[in-house]
């Protein structure tokens, strides 16, 4: 069985690959998995000999990247493959796999693949299931292969539940990213007090100068673009501009960050309980 895991330079495609190549499988004994990173899909040609040939491919890159990806993999796999899907909002993805040939699986990990580091183990993490087709026996197998190597909860819900639950993420994720760039402007502005802004901060938001400092020091050129890459990993990408804006020292951008985050928390209570 051949496998295509695209996105093999991040930090869930690092973690498949290793699980796909080292755990012992039960079922299906013959493994042949193949890596690849989102920028050696520039080669259209390369890129669709490879899903061809793969029983499994795996899309594991980046949420901005996941549109463009899927649709090359269901123009190109096999009808008796299987595409696997774990981007993190399923809303625009759905639209391309339920039209797919192949069997799917849309799954996405509820917290960071896991480490020697890591507070939760394999078996107490949470994977969320949106949507699936499993036709092929071997695409089942595969799947029971799966869970047993990632460990931890397989547990169904719908796109929208999931996509809501993505918005929170990505509401928290952005405050503290809003933060981080409030502060970045606050420490290299000379108008601006940082230390005393350290002085008179809460408890909850000591950590987040601690966090902060490791990779921010005044004077740092740095300090931008750092905080421009967190951003586009993040799964917000509205929030680019403002996060940018007040990165580069514009404290105007913050009101511009606030009135953003404000519509997005309005539009997920609306959801969840109403307008």
């Amino acid at each position: 069985m051949k496998i295509l895991v695209i996105g093999a330079k991040g930090s869930y495609g690092k973690w498949l690959c290793r699980i796909l190549e080292s755990h012992p499988k039960k079922y299906l004994t013959e493994y042949e998995v193949r890596g690849i990173d989102k920028e050696e899909t520039a080669n259209v040609l390369d890129f669709r000999r490879l899903i061809h040939e793969s029983d499994v491919i795996i899309s594991a890159v980046s949420l901005i990247s996941s549109s463009r990806i899927l649709k090359n993999v269901c123009e190109n796999a096999k009808e008796e493959s299987l595409v696997i899907d774990f981007s993190s909002s399923k809303k625009e993805v759905w639209t391309i796999l339920k039209e797919c040939k192949s069997d799917f699986l849309m799954l996405h990990p509820m917290c960071a693949p896991p480490n020697g580091s890591d507070k939760i183990s394999e078996k107490n993490r949470v994977y969320a299931i949106c949507q699936y087709r499993l036709d092929g026996e071997r695409n089942r197998l595969f799947y029971v292969e799966l869970k047993k190597m990632m460990g931890g909860d397989f547990t169904g819900i719908s796109i929208e539940d999931h996509d809501i639950i993505d918005e929170m993420q990505a509401v928290s994720h952005n405050l503290l990213l809003g933060f981080a760039s409030f502060m970045i402007a606050a420490q290299e502005n000379s108008s601006m007090d940082y230390e005393a802004l350290k002085r008179h901060s809460t408890p909850v938001s000591k950590p987040l100068f601690t966090s902060l400092e490791r990779f921010s020091k005044k004077g740092n050129a740095d300090t931008s673009a750092k905080l421009i890459e967190l951003a586009m990993k993040s799964h917000s990408k509205p929030y680019l501009s403002a996060v940018k804006s007040v990165s580069s020292n514009q404290l105007v951008g913050v009101p511009r960050f606030v009135e953003k985050l404000s519509k997005r928390i309005t539009r997920i209570k609306e959801k969840l309980f109403g307008p």
